[in-house]
């Protein structure tokens, strides 16, 4: 772009250097905006600082691309916390219906998912064809082996009368 030794005659200063003086204030801007609101956490590990610079750069230009398209400009605060969520939802659905999970854990992600619950109760177990299955109790300690044909309607686990 600059192959010429043009020189401005007012600055006796080369093109280059003014090309560069007026266009380095948009570094400073990104890390001002990505000091703002990054997801960077203290490592040692190199790899990781890049990768967590790479998510707050990706996460700067895809709010810059979501404003240039939309009449209203949200808050990038905002936008970063519908974009993790957006992102992390699929997943979160999938390990709510996940019986090896601890109880604890899949009711705490009920509450985070809140609205956005999706009802799985096609690919949970039909409680019909359980009924003729005799199953341990999950409530009964492991060692009285009680068994059950009666499943709990909200997590299909079996559980003795």
């Amino acid at each position: 772009m600059h192959h010429d030794n043009i020189v401005d005659e007012d600055t006796k200063k080369p093109e280059i250097i003014l090309f560069y003086n007026t266009t380095k204030g948009g570094v400073d801007e990104a890390d001002k905006k990505c000091s703002i609101y990054s997801s960077s956490r203290r490592t040692r590990r190199w790899p990781m600082v890049v990768f967590y610079r790479i998510v707050d750069l990706s996460g700067m230009n895809a709010h810059i691309l979501y404003n240039m398209h939309q009449p209203k400009i949200t808050d990038r605060g905002d936008f970063l916390k519908s974009l993790a969520r957006s992102l992390v939802l699929p997943q979160m659905q999938r390990r709510v219906v996940c019986s090896q999970l601890p109880r604890e854990l899949r009711l705490v992600i009920k509450r985070v998912l809140g609205d956005d619950m999706v009802e799985d109760v096609q690919n949970r177990q039909n409680p019909t064809t359980s009924q003729s299955k005799r199953r341990a109790c999950s409530v009964c300690p492991p060692k009285l082996h009680r068994m059950t044909v009666y499943t709990c309607v909200g997590c299909c686990n079996p559980v003795c009368l």
